[in-house]
Formats: structure tokens, sequence, C-alpha cells
């Protein structure tokens, strides 16, 4: 199962808790990938996700399955060459805005699920993402 999570540093706790979340009720390996980027934004930095990250979190998924993997991406050029300036004001943080960029990095599968780092998964999520698209370009469930 392929995730997607997108956000400086301050999600490493929350992405922690998802993924771990999902290790413990799926069967099949985990290919975490974290989009992340050095974003200033009204004088503040927020620093991208810290390399050392991506190691430590593999090394846990694999206590599940040890053929999960865990890719951090870095997509602070490609933010500062264009970043989304009609979305950087609104209550959504500039992290969040991250996701607007998958579809232009290479290294992402042609399927893979995003989810907020806050998301907990409490049941066997692979029935929604095995789900046919063919007749949609995207798929999503209530937030309770």
């Amino acid at each position: 199962m392929n995730i997607l999570y997108c956000g400086d540093e301050n999600i490493t706790d929350g992405v922690v808790i998802s993924a771990l979340s999902l290790a413990q009720n799926i069967s099949c390996e985990l290919n975490v990938f974290i989009l992340s980027a050095n974003i200033e934004h009204e004088g503040s930095l927020r620093k991208a996700v810290d390399k050392s990250f991506a190691p430590f979190l593999e090394a846990e998924l694999k206590k599940y399955n040890s053929t999960s993997c865990v890719k951090l991406i870095d997509i602070s050029t490609a933010f500062e060459d264009e970043k989304p300036s009609a979305n950087m004001n609104t209550r959504f943080t500039p992290g969040c805005m991250l996701r607007l960029y998958a579809d232009t990095v290479d290294e992402l599968p042609q399927k893979i699920l995003y989810l907020d780092n806050d998301v907990v998964c409490l049941s066997d999520p692979l029935p929604f993402y095995n789900q046919s698209l063919d007749e949609a370009q995207m798929a999503g469930v209530l937030d309770y």
C-alpha cells in the first residue's frame, strides 16, 4: 500500500501515529512517501522534515512488515519556483499545500493514498485502497 503525507517538520509526531496505526491494521507492506519543504511565509521559516526521520520511521514500520519502506522527498525548490499564492493565506497551513505538487513528483507511484498526519486507522483500509477508480479521478471518505 502506497501512502503519502505532506508537510514540514511539525508533522512528524502525527505521521508516526498515523503510519503505525496503518501498520497495525494491514498485513501488506507500507510504502510511505513524505513530501516536505522549507517554507518561508510571512517572515517565518518552516523547516522541512529532517532527513533522519525517514530511517527512524522505516525501522518502526519494519517491526510490522520487513518490506515496508519510507522515502522523504524534499520539494523546496519546486515550492519556491511556483508557490500556491492563492492558498497561502487560508486556514490551511502552507505545509498542507505541498500535496498540490504530488502529480509533479516522478518518484511517487501511480496509485497512492494521501492522508493528513492526524488520520488514525482503526480497521483494515485495503478494501478502500483497492477499489477500482476506473470511473473516477479521486475517492474519499467522510471525516468523523
